[in-house]
């Protein structure tokens, strides 16, 4: 009878970065480590909901939620999170060669304009839907400066 040794598993790079920070985590850092290592694995086809997620800019909450979608390292804010007060359409769209065409809203606060800095698929792809595992039409992500954090 021949024994073989089983091929040593390689451990996963954004398990063993979480790993290496955990001896110096203190509660804050671990917030903040858990909210990085649930934006990693959708490099892996999977969808993670975070919970207690905000958007600021400019110090106004633009939307918050306990029901976000991270998709490719990005938040994305159920509709009834947003605060509508502080949006206005865009003519700005743009095609993802894999959910679809997206739409834009320009971000006001005060006398400040951050053009096109929220975006979302009204009708997205069926394969995305397919491949995100829930339907994320209308949710809305952030860029340009706008802050997401736990």
């Amino acid at each position: 009878m021949v024994m073989r040794r089983r091929r040593p598993e390689i451990p996963d790079p954004f398990l063993l970065l979480f790993m290496a920070a955990l001896p110096i985590a203190n509660s804050t850092l671990i917030n903040h480590i858990i909210y990085v290592q649930s934006m990693m694995p959708f490099q892996y086809g999977m969808t993670w909901y975070t919970e207690g997620m905000k958007a600021l800019w400019n110090g106004a909450v633009l939307a918050e939620s306990d029901n976000t979608i991270t998709i490719e390292g990005n938040q994305y804010f159920p509709p009834e999170s947003i605060n509508r007060n502080y949006f206005e359409e865009s003519t700005e769209t743009s095609v993802c060669p894999w959910k679809g065409d997206a739409q834009y809203y320009t971000v006001v606060v005060g006398d400040s304009k951050n053009d096109a800095a929220a975006w979302y698929y009204p009708e997205p792809k069926e394969s995305a839907l397919k491949k995100v595992g829930t339907d994320f039409s209308n949710y809305l992500a952030f860029w340009k400066g706008v802050q997401v954090v736990p």
